[in-house]
């Protein structure tokens, strides 16, 4: 083989913007099944459903990131402010449990193509925590709904004069 020939073989064609989009947005979708499979996958679609609300509520606010990927792992560079405990606990190193993880996927592709469409089951919630858990961040806001296994919150609403 010549050495123009082996140069011509080793150069990938650069990537279309359709196929940059794409890619973009199969991270994004792999992102919000990774905090529904982690955050709430005992929890049926309900709980699932819940956690990806959050997400978007999230999305929405100036005060996070506006993607899904951004609001799922912000805070992973410095292990002690992961928004996401699965983030930084070591649970993605850990295999997946197959059934639920292909749920999981499934989900969040239809809640992204609006196959599935969110409500607002959690009341406009930006947080949530474990029952099992108390931090101290939840008095600072309201309490809106519990399900399954998670307590969901909203920034308090200031009343005038406040």
């Amino acid at each position: 083989m010549h050495v123009a020939d082996a140069k011509a073989l080793s150069v990938a064609p650069k990537p279309t913007p359709i196929e940059v989009a794409a890619e973009q947005l199969l991270a994004q979708r792999r992102c919000l099944a990774e905090a529904m499979y982690y955050e709430a996958r005992g929890e049926g679609a309900v709980g699932e459903m819940a956690v990806a609300e959050v997400i978007f509520h999230r999305m929405r606010s100036s005060s996070y990131p506006n993607t899904i990927c951004g609001v799922v792992f912000e805070g992973a560079q410095d292990k002690r402010a992961c928004q996401f405990s699965f983030v930084c606990n070591g649970d993605m190193e850990r295999a997946k449990n197959p059934h639920a993880w292909a749920v999981a996927r499934l989900l969040a592709a239809k809640i992204m193509t609006g196959a599935v469409r969110l409500g607002d089951i959690t009341e406009n919630a930006t947080s949530y925590h474990a029952v099992s858990v108390d931090p101290r961040w939840a008095a600072t806001l309201k309490r809106t709904v519990q399900i399954g296994n998670h307590i969901f919150y909203r920034a308090r609403t200031r009343s005038r004069g406040t």
